[in-house]
């Protein structure tokens, strides 16, 4: 078996006598966790056979496959299911997919004769088969030669021989053991063109048992493990880290079961050769040291160890397995020679990197040049983030005012402050599109904390979705940071869910919304005067004449086609029931929707030089869009009132589902500031 650096027992020993360790998960993990993908490996093999060898019948419809591709004379790059065409291995194929997800998270078809077909052919093969199983081939490495390229495919050989040490970036291309990890990816197809003459055996290990034996055991080490940690980039996309925990799990719904990740290589931490570890990343603690060891060798003592043989395609589920490697000696006669594609699942392809901020929603979203015009499909990809996702933060975009607004039109037509301004409001801004979102006055010096400006602010303290005190509500909202105040001093934005907050109600209530399908009555008053009643002396919001802007409280999100608790700040009154009634309903579902369970924080951060999460505003330029039909939002106010510049833009878009007026009449009045 592979063996890491000992370090446990003199780390755990040290800690236990300096460090009083914590005996209890975080909230968030169970103590154990139940699935066909958790199994241990000493005995795995008397219940299950992880082999398919193929038939003749299949060999021969393999054959055929190749020969019709060949016959297209296109690139490899076009090889798919419809271009390898197997319409009775098709549904094999399907069925070790559904294995490798749902069953014990990997399967490996045996008997491709790689010896009877030329190095393209065994390409061919191995891709066409793939394809079968997972559409979308990952990106391996994005240059080839020392030029720019997609790699989609790698040789997992032993370079050493050919290679200087620092050409050598991960144990992988050397002959050495490698001790337990995961690749990148969702799903992992090593082919095995070649066997070592000696030595190289393939280990796997349920991840899923690896947690659940360090949450009885070491309970401290699931706690380190899920914090945020330092990842060594190794200069990827100009990065020389990121930030992210090792462990995640994500609880179960109606929809999906309980899952859990383990995602991690050791080299990330320590790194390798060719690739050492940067020198203004801080190093890993004692206690991050103890976790990696423990992920490892409680991996090896659940490890079940697979025979690797020549035409061996093994498929493994990299998101619930760790898998390691003995070390080998290769001959002239025999060399270990693996290639390996990273797979992807789903047929959807993105041309966005996209990172959840939260279980349930929100997403920070790179790969899109602001600096450029847009193209028609990065749109495509950004409209299905914001509709998966509700909230989509841009870091770091450099747009300026013009930027912003012509941005934003691309998702609609613009809201803008005229009416605001026709009641006498100034608007400091250069554009009418842009509404301003600051503590500052008119003249632009800040806002005295007993200014009526500063009353008003108030009102966004409180969750709230844009205009829906108008008779034309908002859809999206564009938020651009132009001046942060100092980290610290808060001026952090929060978002709440209320698709999944719809659906976490209780089943008697929910059919009491849908049967009675409620209206409710919104007031940009309501919010005002709840937050700051001394800003409005004399005025009861309900009486105004502009009060009654009238919306559905439950209402489906027509972009998911998910339902949605239309609910926020403003409403004041629910209609057709008695005021007690009315006003139960609006805090019940207020509350239950505002529950910090549903709720995600982006606060003010420092430089993204420093080790900031995601959830952090940490530039001038950063941008958060969100659809006020599935998300609420309120500015969290803090010390920086009175004191410090927060200037916030946001343009607004206005919404155009079958939702829009609501039970309003199509006009073009709109509620202007007091």
């Amino acid at each position: 078996m592979p063996l890491a650096t000992t370090t446990t027992l003199p780390v755990r020993k040290k800690r236990q006598e300096t460090e009083k360790l914590e005996n209890s998960l975080p909230d968030v993990f169970p103590p154990q966790i139940k699935s066909s993908l958790v199994w241990d490996g000493r005995s795995l093999a008397t219940s299950y056979d992880w082999n398919y060898v193929l038939t003749s019948s299949d060999l021969a419809e393999i054959d055929s496959a190749l020969r019709r591709f060949k016959g297209l004379e296109i690139s490899l790059g076009h090889i798919t299911e419809k271009t390898f065409p197997l319409p009775n291995l098709h549904s094999t194929l399907r069925e070790i997919l559904k294995e490798v997800h749902l069953g014990h998270g990997f399967k490996v078809i045996r008997g491709v004769p790689v010896d009877n077909y030329t190095r393209e052919e065994n390409i061919i093969i191995y891709a066409g088969l793939s394809s079968h199983v997972a559409p979308i081939r990952g990106r391996q490495d994005h240059q080839f030669n020392r030029k720019p390229a997609d790699v989609v495919l790698a040789h997992i050989k032993d370079l050493s021989s050919t290679l200087q040490s620092n050409q050598i970036s991960a144990p992988a291309y050397t002959s050495d053991k490698q001790v337990f990890h995961t690749d990148v990816g969702d799903l992992i197809a090593l082919f095995s063109l070649g066997e070592a003459a000696e030595g190289g055996q393939s280990y796997l290990s349920s991840s899923w048992h690896v947690y659940n034996e360090l949450a009885a055991t070491r309970p401290d080490l699931i706690r380190v493990l899920s914090e945020i940690w330092v990842v060594e980039e190794f200069g990827k996309r100009g990065k020389t880290h990121s930030l992210r925990p090792l462990l995640y799990h994500q609880a179960a719904t109606k929809k999906s079961s309980e899952r859990l990740i383990i995602q991690y290589a050791r080299r990330y931490f320590t790194g390798y050769w060719g690739l050492p570890r940067s020198p203004d990343i801080p190093p890993i603690t004692e206690a991050q040291a103890e976790a990696l060891d423990a992920l490892h060798f409680t991996a090896e003592k659940y490890a079940a160890s697979l025979d690797f043989h020549k035409g061996d395609i093994q498929f493994v589920n990299n998101l619930s397995i760790l898998h390691a490697r003995n070390g080998f000696r290769d001959s002239e006669e025999k060399q270990r020679h693996l290639r390996r594609p990273i797979d992807m699942p789903r047929k959807e392809e993105t041309y966005l990197h996209i990172t959840k901020l939260h279980p349930s929603f929100a997403a920070q979203v790179k790969g899109v040049d602001f600096s450029k015009p847009i193209p028609s499909d990065i749109f495509k990809e950004i409209h299905k983030a914001i509709t998966k996702y509700g909230v989509v933060k841009f870091p770091k975009t450099g747009l300026d005012d013009a930027g912003h607004v012509a941005f934003a039109a691309h998702f609609g037509e613009l809201d803008d402050v005229t009416p605001y301004t026709k009641l006498g409001k100034k608007h400091r801004l250069p554009f009418v599109e842009l509404f301003d979102i600051s503590n500052l006055l008119d003249d632009g010096s800040i806002a005295p904390l007993d200014s009526h400006r500063a009353a008003m602010n108030k009102g966004n303290s409180l969750f709230h979705v844009d205009s829906s005190f108008n008779p034309r509500r908002a859809g999206y909202s564009l938020l651009r940071a132009h001046t942060l105040p100092p980290p610290g001093t808060g001026g952090a934005t929060e978002y709440a869910d209320t698709r999944a907050a719809f659906e976490d109600l209780p089943d008697d209530l929910k059919r009491e919304l849908k049967e009675r399908d409620y209206v409710a009555c919104h007031s940009l008053y309501h919010s005002r005067k709840t937050a700051a009643p001394e800003a409005l002396p004399g005025l009861n919001p309900e009486e105004h004449f502009m009060s009654r802007k009238r919306h559905r409280l439950i209402q489906r999100h027509e972009p998911s086609g998910r339902m949605n608790l239309y609910v926020a700040s403003h409403i004041h009154h629910i209609e057709g029931v008695s005021d007690q009634k009315s006003r139960e309903l609006i805090e019940t579902l207020y509350k239950h929707a505002c529950d910090p369970k549903y709720v995600v924080s982006i606060e003010v951060g420092g430089s993204p030089s420093v080790f900031t999460p995601l959830n952090m505003w940490t530039e001038n330029t950063d941008l958060i869009l969100w659809d006020n039909t599935c998300v609420m939002h309120r500015a969290t106010g803090g010390t920086f009132e009175g004191r410090y510049v927060r200037d916030m833009r946001r343009a607004t878009v206005h919404d155009s589902s079958s939702y829009a007026w609501g039970l309003n009449e199509q006009s073009n009045d709109r509620m202007g500031y007091p």
